[in-house]
């Protein structure tokens, strides 16, 4: 009967360390795609910033385009 319960103390014990051995694993590779993630946002969000700018210069270009056609005499006067 001793050793049954040695034996089975032992798969026990070995049982637990292995679940241990996993999840620290699992928390491992949990942290190392956390760490990606935030890189990638981190890229999106300089990305971001940039198409931002380049959407703003857009828009006033088109802005001060808009207002040189309105200021020119001929605007809205189309000969046909």
């Amino acid at each position: 009967m001793k050793h049954k319960t040695t034996f089975a103390l032992c798969l026990s014990v070995i049982v637990l360390t292995s679940a241990v051995v996993a999840s620290v694993a699992i928390l491992l590779f949990e942290r190392q795609d956390s760490v990606a993630l935030h890189q990638r946002i981190n890229q999106l969000k300089a990305k971001n910033a940039t198409l931002e700018a380049q959407l703003r210069n857009a828009q006033q270009l088109t802005s001060a385009d808009s207002q040189d056609i309105a200021a020119r005499p001929d605007a809205g006067n189309s000969t046909q």
